[in-house]
This record gives C-alpha cells, sequence and structure tokens, in this order.
C-alpha cells in the first residue's frame, strides 16, 4: 500500500516538475520574443516620426494595454464550488431519516 502512494506522489511532483519547467521556458521565451517585437516597433516609429514620437506610441499603447489587463482583472468574478453530487446511499439516508420523523410525528399525535 505505501509503495503505491508513494509511486503516486513521485508521479504528481514530477508532473508538476515538468510543467514547471516548461512554463518557466515558456515565459522566458515570450519575454523574448515581446522585447524584440518592442525593438522592432522601436525603429519602425523612430524612423517615421523621431524618438519622442516613437516612446509616446509605445508608452500609450503599454498604458491602454495595461488599463484593459486591470479591468479585466477586477471584472472577473469566480464561480463558487458547485456542491457535490449526492450519492444514492446519501438520498437513500435523506429519505429514511424524512420517514423516521414523519412516523414520529404521526405516533406521537403533534398535529393537534
Amino acid at each position: 500500500m505505501w509503495a503505491t502512494l508513494e509511486y503516486r506522489i513521485a508521479l504528481i511532483l514530477r508532473s508538476a516538475a515538468l510543467r514547471l519547467f516548461f512554463a518557466v521556458v515558456a515565459a522566458g521565451l515570450l519575454l523574448a520574443g515581446l522585447a524584440f517585437l518592442g525593438i522592432a516597433l522601436w525603429v519602425v516609429l523612430e524612423a517615421r516620426g523621431g524618438t519622442a514620437f516613437a516612446a509616446g506610441w509605445i508608452g500609450g499603447g503599454c498604458l491602454v494595454l495595461g488599463f484593459l489587463t486591470l479591468g479585466l482583472g477586477v471584472a472577473y468574478r469566480p464561480r463558487p464550488p458547485a456542491a457535490p453530487p449526492l450519492s444514492l446511499a446519501d438520498l437513500v439516508a435523506a429519505f429514511v431519516s424524512g420517514y423516521g420523523a414523519a412516523q414520529a410525528t404521526k405516533k406521537t399525535g403533534d398535529d393537534e
């Protein structure tokens, strides 16, 4: 039994470590790609209108994206967790409990 538990824990840890590794590598590659795209955008905008023009457009674009991201983060409301479904045993136990309460009420004559 312990060997099976240890094996499952090892599988879960290995899976989590692998997902973390790929997430870190993906984040690094995304940041590198964004840096190169930012440099390319700077070069294009600077050639078109100068340094102040490029800085203004890139800064304004980042500001707009930041406000949009902030708005999405504030508007996001996670759903409350759903109630777990009742099993047949729980349903039968609830029925028997209610039935027993009804029979007890009939025997004592609480209706009057």
